[in-house]
């Protein structure tokens, strides 16, 4: 039975299936900074259980400031702002609702798609109402999250200079000015072809003979 459903839980992920999983997560923002997770049991007859051995949920942030978590939970993050939680004592089963909340330094929300493994499950599968221990696997979601801190980066190439930046669901704009003083809006878009190689736009523009600064402008 155990690894009939973790074959079953692949496969379903596989199908988009989520109402078929063991979770489901309901994720928002306030528009201010605070982004809040609450993970339910899902409409299978098999909940997730975690004991501080084994089984974590991750999720991918940006700009973490605080994470405030439910009692017998966990949380650390890192330097790229990757958030594990795990539970402290004994097993915890993910039966009544669990609700976590991240503070970020970044207001501006996105939409983090399905099988991103940006924020996922890993634990035991147990049935619901024996508890009994049926296998291991794993489950990942749709969330809203804190979208990265967007840096441009320039290279020198001969008379050129060679700006990227990373793609964002919110595209931006790239500008110049030959004084960082002016006024923003007298500030002129960069004439030139975009070109996306991987999670990059890159644009080349010619600098000789001129002192000029660029900024990117969301649009």
């Amino acid at each position: 039975m155990g690894r009939f459903f973790q074959f079953l839980v692949v496969l379903c992920m596989l199908t988009r299936a989520m109402a078929q999983l063991p979770a489901k997560l309901e994720s928002s923002h306030d528009g201010a900074g605070l982004y809040t997770y609450t993970f339910e049991v899902g409409d299978v007859p098999f909940v997730w259980g975690f004991t501080p051995a084994f089984g974590w949920i991750m999720i991918q942030s940006y700009e973490v400031q605080e994470i405030v978590v439910p009692p017998k939970w966990t949380a650390t993050s890192d330097t790229n702002g990757l958030v594990l939680l795990t539970v402290t004592n004994g097993v915890t089963f993910l039966e009544a609702p669990m609700t976590f909340t991240i503070r970020s330094a970044s207001s501006t929300a996105t939409k983090y798609p399905f099988l991103t493994a940006g924020c996922e499950i890993v634990g035991s599968i147990y049935d619901s109402g024996t508890h009994s221990y049926q296998g291991g696997g794993y489950q990942t979601f749709d969330y809203v999250g804190p979208e990265p801190v967007i840096r441009l980066q320039i290279l020198r190439s001969g008379s050129d200079v060679v700006l990227h930046w990373p793609v964002t669901s919110n595209p931006f704009v790239l500008e110049a000015s030959s004084d960082p003083a002016l006024p923003l809006e007298s500030w002129s878009r960069v004439e030139g072809m975009t070109v996306t190689v991987g999670a990059d736009r890159f644009v080349t523009n010619s600098v000789a003979g001129s002192y000029r600064c660029y900024r990117l402008r969301r649009q």
